[in-house]
C-alpha cells in the first residue's frame, strides 16, 4: 500500500511538472521580444491539449473471478480524457493524462436485492508517444503509446431496497498501457487521433488482468501551440 501511495504521488507531480515545465508558458514571445499568450498561432507548434472520449474499459472474461461476473449482463460505458503533450521532435512526444473510465455489471430482475455493479476507474499518467512523423504534406502519422498509471478503481452496488447505494473499500494500483493509433494534423493548429489501448500490467489491483482485459478505442480532438 505504501509503494502504491508513492508511485500515486509521484505519477501526480511527475504529470504536473510536465505542465510546469513547458518552455512555452513562459517563452513564447512575440517579434519585439515581448511575451505573449502561449495559445498564439505559430508555425511549428510544439505543444498540444487534448480531450478525447472513447470505450476503453474493464471487460471480463468468459469465466471471470469472482465468477460471480459471469452471469451478468455487462455494458461498458463511454470513456474519457484529457490531456497535455510535448512534441520533442517529429518522432517522440510526452503527454501527461487523466482518464476516467467506468463499466456496469447488470444483475437479473428478481433474481437478487442487488440492481447492478459499477466498476469505475481513474486514471492519472504519463504517456512516451513514439511516432512515423508526418508521412509527407498529409498531416498524418502512425504512433504508438506507452503509458504509467496510478489507478484507482471504485465499486458500488445498488439495490432494490429503496435505491440504496452500497459503497465498497477503492483499490489503488499501478497499470501499464500500451496503444496503436492514427493522428492527423491539419491547420497546423489542430489534431484529431484514433487509437487502440490496451493494458498489459497491473499492479496492487488483486490480479485485474487475470480476471479480464483493460482495452478499448478512443478518438480525441487537440489543440496545437
Amino acid at each position: 500500500m505504501k509503494w502504491t501511495i508513492l508511485m500515486f504521488k509521484h505519477t501526480v507531480i511527475a504529470a504536473s511538472l510536465c505542465l510546469a515545465a513547458c518552455p512555452a508558458f513562459a517563452n513564447n514571445t512575440d517579434s519585439n521580444n515581448n511575451r505573449v499568450s502561449p495559445l498564439i498561432k505559430t508555425d511549428n507548434p510544439e505543444y498540444y491539449l487534448y480531450l478525447g472520449a472513447g470505450l476503453v474499459g474493464f471487460e471480463a472474461d468468459a469465466n471471470p473471478s469472482p465468477s460471480s461476473l459471469s452471469s451478468l449482463d455487462e455494458e461498458k460505458k463511454s470513456s474519457f480524457a484529457v490531456g497535455v503533450g510535448r512534441d520533442f521532435n517529429d518522432y517522440v512526444a510526452l503527454e501527461g493524462f487523466y482518464r476516467y473510465s467506468s463499466t456496469e455489471y447488470n444483475y437479473p430482475a428478481g433474481g437478487s436485492f442487488l440492481n447492478n455493479q459499477s466498476i469505475d476507474f481513474h486514471q492519472i499518467g504519463i504517456s512516451v508517444i513514439p511516432s512515423t512523423g508526418e508521412l509527407g504534406s498529409s498531416g498524418i502519422k502512425l504512433f504508438a503509446r506507452l503509458s504509467a498509471a496510478a489507478v484507482i478503481i471504485k465499486q458500488h452496488y445498488e439495490t432494490t431496497i429503496s435505491d440504496a447505494r452500497i459503497n465498497l473499500e477503492d483499490d489503488t494500483g499501478g497499470i501499464i498501457d500500451a496503444g496503436l493509433g492514427l493522428q492527423w494534423n491539419f491547420g497546423k493548429q489542430y489534431m484529431l487521433r484514433g487509437e487502440y489501448i490496451t493494458a498489459v500490467y497491473d499492479y496492487s489491483l488483486d490480479n485485474m488482468l487475470d480476471a479480464g482485459d483493460f482495452q478499448g478505442v478512443q478518438v480525441s480532438f487537440g489543440y496545437r501551440f
